[in-house]
C-alpha cells in the first residue's frame, strides 16, 4: 500500500469536476480526480443550453474535456469509487480510500463534484430508463425547445416541486396534462390557475409504465388500466447526492432540499478544506452551471493555498 499526496482530491469526472481539476492543474497545482464514469447524463443523447456544445453528446463532451485536462503534468486521474474519506485528527488533510485502488490518497483540500443519483432504477414505473434523458426529462431548459408545442406531461410526488414545474412546462407546451396527488392536484387547482388555462389533471392513479419507441415515449399507462398519449414527460425524481453518507459524516451541512450548502463566491461548505461544485449544490442543473462551480471551486482553492505559501514565507 502506497500513501500519495496531493494539494487537492476532486470526487466526479464529470463537467464540475473536469472544470476544477483543470482550473487546479493550470495554476501548477498537484490534484487528482476520482471518477466512477457514472455521470447523471449517461442517458442522455444530447446536450443543450451549453455555448459551443449545443445538441452535442454529454458523453462526447465529457470525453473530450478528460483528454484535454489530462494533458496536464499536475493532473492524474484514477478511474475508481471513493468508498473513505476521513478528516484527520489535526484537521488539516483528509484520507481518501477508493474500492478497487490499494492506494491511499491524501490531501489538504477535497472539491466534492459527485452530482445526483436520480434513482431511475428504483423507479416504480417500468420503462422509466429507456426513455430517461431522451424524452423524459427533469424540466424544458435543457430540452424543452425541442418538443415546444407538443403534447406534455408532468409528474411529480412532491407538491412544491409541482407548483414550481406547472408554469415551466407550461412555457414550451400548452397542451399539458399535470399527473400528482389528489392533494397536490387540489393545491394547484385551488385558484382554477389550471383550469382557466387548459391544463388537464390525473389525480386518481399514478403512472405506472412508459410506451414507446425506442427512446422515445408515445404514452403512459396509468395504474388503472388508462392511457395517456404524450410526446415528452417531465418528470421529477427522488434524487439524492450521490455519497450522502459520506459526505455528511464529514459534517458537510446540506440545505432544506438536500443539496450541499455553499458559499457561492467560493464553492467553500462548512468545513475548512472541502468544497463542492456542480449538481449536489443547486437545483439548477446544466453542463454550464457544473462547469463554472466546478472552476469556481479550483480557483478559490489554490488562491487560499497561494495566500498560506505566501505567509509561510
Amino acid at each position: 500500500m502506497t500513501a500519495f499526496k496531493y494539494d487537492a482530491i476532486v470526487i466526479g469526472g464529470s463537467a464540475s469536476g473536469l472544470s476544477a481539476t483543470l482550473a487546479i492543474a493550470r495554476a501548477l497545482v498537484s490534484v487528482v480526480c476520482v471518477d466512477t464514469g457514472k455521470p447523471c447524463n449517461i442517458f442522455s443523447k444530447e446536450s443543450h443550453n451549453y455555448l459551443t456544445h449545443d445538441n452535442e453528446s454529454p458523453s462526447s463532451i465529457k470525453r473530450v474535456a478528460r483528454e484535454q485536462v489530462e494533458k496536464y503534468p499536475n493532473a492524474s486521474f484514477i478511474d475508481d469509487e471513493v468508498v473513505s474519506i476521513i478528516r484527520q485528527d489535526d484537521k488539516e488533510t483528509f484520507t481518501v480510500r477508493t474500492k478497487d485502488n490499494p492506494d491511499v490518497l491524501n490531501a489538504r483540500n477535497i472539491i466534492i463534484a459527485t452530482g445526483m443519483n436520480d434513482n431511475i432504477e428504483a423507479s416504480n414505473i417500468k420503462n422509466l430508463g429507456q426513455f430517461w434523458g431522451n424524452s423524459i426529462f427533469t424540466c424544458g431548459y435543457c430540452h424543452g425547445f425541442e418538443y415546444a408545442g407538443k403534447q406534455a406531461g408532468l409528474y411529480a410526488s412532491n407538491e412544491m416541486f409541482l407548483k414550481i414545474m406547472v408554469p415551466i412546462v407550461y412555457n414550451w407546451n400548452k397542451n399539458l396534462t399535470v399527473f400528482g396527488s389528489q392533494t397536490a392536484i387540489d393545491q394547484l387547482s385551488e385558484n382554477k390557475e389550471l383550469s382557466k388555462r387548459g391544463i388537464n389533471t390525473i389525480s386518481h392513479s399514478p403512472i405506472a409504465e412508459i410506451v414507446g419507441d425506442g427512446t422515445q415515449i408515445e404514452s403512459v399507462i396509468l395504474e388503472n388500466g388508462d392511457k395517456i398519449d404524450l410526446d415528452v414527460l417531465y418528470y421529477v425524481p427522488n434524487s439524492v447526492i450521490n455519497m450522502r453518507d459520506l459526505i455528511t459524516r464529514l459534517g458537510v451541512e446540506l440545505d432544506g432540499m438536500g443539496f450541499i450548502k455553499v458559499d457561492k463566491q467560493s464553492q467553500m461548505t462548512n468545513i475548512p478544506g472541502i468544497y463542492a461544485a456542480g449538481d449536489c449544490t443547486t437545483m439548477m442543473r446544466s453542463l454550464a452551471v457544473a462547469t463554472q462551480t466546478g472552476q469556481l471551486a479550483g480557483a478559490s482553492l489554490t488562491h487560499k493555498l497561494f495566500g498560506q505559501h505566501w505567509t509561510s514565507f
